[in-house]
């Protein structure tokens, strides 16, 4: 289990969620960084990546890596103009802000998203104690 840091906010994940816009070039960028690290199988391929809602899986927990072009609840855009940028290992790194998370996980719904959400709100004691 890996776990980080994140507005004051310790989350633990079995997995890294990327989420991307969803373009043409980035598709082609993806598709050669999947085969650079040596994912090269016939059914990925550029269309794979342009399918709105599409997730792309590869490994296992706790190593395992989803990218999606589509989350509930935000846009990509609204998500990149508010993103908060780290420097992790000399690598610049984007992560979605804290309110369009909270947007996320309310639209997600899931008993683990919904525990975040409860967690993240006290922290900042919007929620009762």
């Amino acid at each position: 289990m890996v776990q980080f840091l994140f507005s004051a906010f310790q989350i633990s994940v079995l997995f890294f969620d990327v989420f991307v816009r969803l373009s043409q070039r980035n598709a082609e960028q993806l598709l050669a960084a999947f085969k650079d690290f040596g994912f090269d199988i016939p059914e990925l391929t550029v269309s794979v990546f342009m399918e709105p809602g599409k997730i792309v899986r590869i490994g296992v927990p706790p190593l395992r890596l989803e990218v999606m072009n589509d989350i509930s609840g935000v846009v990509f855009e609204q998500c990149y103009s508010c993103r908060v940028e780290a420097t992790i290992a000399g690598v610049r790194i984007s992560f979605i802000d804290r309110e369009n998370l909270l947007l996320n996980k309310q639209a997600a719904g899931r008993p683990k998203d919904m525990a975040d959400v409860v967690a993240l709100t006290r922290i900042r004691g919007e929620g009762k104690s």
